[in-house]
């Protein structure tokens, strides 16, 4: 038995589905089956109980699981600790970050750390927001960008903050409540119209939540979706209203013809982006320095833009 196929057993545990989890590994759903398969003839018992809806860890599953967990997160701080016993010359990073922001803030942090450190290897870990923080617990990552709140177990330092701003369709008749001095739209006149949500388990659905609440209004739900692209994308055709971090909108201006504003301090929130790491642990050099070169780059606060 190796790391990889503890890596194995962990993403079946987390989609709870054989066919996901191949998909996510790059492999073969028949090969990672008969490597499951394996595992269990090796240690002499069942790890996953197998029904039509999918598949789940038995205790004896459950008990390797956290094992799992802690050898992992041990290799990883071994990893770290030789790295930084040869000075940077060589290493590992691994970094998760969701979607919208790997497409917007990594590619200049990635490109200036890799030019200064080209013997480390920096991995990014796509994933949602909830995935990203149960995997620096476990210590599968070594860092994660993603947006507040966040668990009690994990340290954080703010990268920059942004308004939630609204987007409405075009021609919108309601487009009548915008203050044309501030651009602040009325939202508590949006009550029962129809919205772009994130989400439940999502940071940006998160505050949403908060925005609506202050204003007093339900919303009704036009379609849900883990992406702020597609959010974008379907309020600009006319499906409804979305709440959307600023620098997000502005980002994807030149490409959509986006009109958004600002919603009243009384019920505004914020959206701050941070970098996480876990609280009482090992933290490398590399992992230092990247959070240096993310602050070097958007000292002050400022927004990532174009």
């Amino acid at each position: 038995m190796n790391t990889k196929d503890l890596e194995y057993i962990t993403v079946v545990a987390e989609e709870g589905n054989i066919t996901r989890a191949a998909q996510r590994l790059f492999i073969a759903q028949p090969s990672l089956s008969q490597c499951i398969h394996k595992i269990e003839e090796q240690l002499g018992t069942q790890l996953f109980v197998r029904t039509n809806s999918g598949i789940t860890l038995t205790y004896a599953g459950e008990i390797f699981l956290d094992a799992s967990n802690k050898i992992s997160k041990t290799y990883r701080d071994m990893e770290n600790a030789i790295s930084d016993m040869n000075n940077m010359k060589r290493g590992r990073l691994v970094v998760g970050v969701p979607t919208l922001l790997a497409c917007q803030i990594m590619p200049r942090i990635y490109s200036n750390y890799v030019q200064k450190y080209p013997g480390m290897d920096v991995i990014l870990y796509e994933q949602e927001s909830k995935t990203l923080e149960s995997s620096l617990i476990k210590g599968k990552t070594d860092l994660a960008i993603m947006a507040l709140p966040l668990g009690m177990d994990l340290n954080y330092e703010t990268i920059f903050t942004c308004e939630m701003v609204l987007c409405a369709p075009p021609n919108h008749p309601l487009l009548k409540f915008v203050d044309p001095e501030t651009n602040i739209f009325d939202i508590t006149q949006l009550n029962n119209q129809p919205f772009i949500l994130a989400r439940p388990h999502q940071k940006t659905r998160f505050v949403v939540d908060s925005i609506l609440k202050k204003a007093g209004i339900t919303v009704q739900t036009a379609l849900m979706t883990s992406s702020s692209e597609t959010a974008m994308f379907l309020s600009v055709h006319g499906l409804g209203f979305a709440i959307l971090p600023e620098f997000a909108i502005r980002y994807y201006q030149p490409l959509l013809p986006i009109t958004y504003y600002r919603i009243d301090p009384k019920f505004a929130s914020n959206w701050t982006v941070v970098v996480a790491h876990t609280k009482n642990d090992y933290l490398s050099t590399a992992a230092q320095l990247f959070i240096e070169e993310i602050h070097a780059l958007y000292s002050g606060g400022s927004t990532p833009l174009r």
